[in-house]
């Protein structure tokens, strides 16, 4: 079993939110699981942006806002595959719709479409005052 795949069904069995990612990416990122619905077709997560994230105008770097956008559709999707069953990202589509500056920020992801073989997500990042930073769907194949 995947390493947060592992942390998401545990935490869906023992109903203990947050919880800490264990992956390299999360922790960098000091990604939480924030929630889950009982029929796990919503997910959130919570992330750090540093310092280090910034480039040259003091916002964070649009690549670190798609990762945590990817991340928490990701830990959707993996939240409803069997052990074994991995995804990977085909498309990512982002729209930026403010600045974001170093801060904790909370992703909520959902199914746009379940099939059998391709996951269909979508996610909004917000600011600790709940404004929407970035928007993404994604496109992810069941492998």
């Amino acid at each position: 079993m995947d390493l947060e795949q592992k942390v998401i069904h545990d935490a869906i069995e023992n109903q203990g939110f947050p919880v800490d990612f264990a992956s390299p990416i999360a922790k960098r990122l000091n990604a939480q699981l924030l929630s889950i619905t009982p029929e796990k077709t919503e997910i959130s997560c919570a992330f750090d942006a540093h310092e280090s994230d910034l480039h040259g105008s003091d916002i964070v770097q649009g690549g670190v806002i798609c990762t945590m956008l990817d991340f928490t559709m990701a830990m959707l999707c993996l939240a409803n595959l069997a052990p074994g069953k991995s995804i990977g990202t085909t498309n990512l589509n982002t729209q930026f719709l403010r600045p974001a500056l170093p801060d904790r920020y909370v992703c909520e992801a959902a199914f746009t479409r379940a099939g059998k073989k391709v996951l269909y997500t979508s996610a909004t990042l917000l600011d600790t005052d709940h404004r929407k930073i970035a928007f993404a769907t994604a496109t992810n194949l069941i492998i």
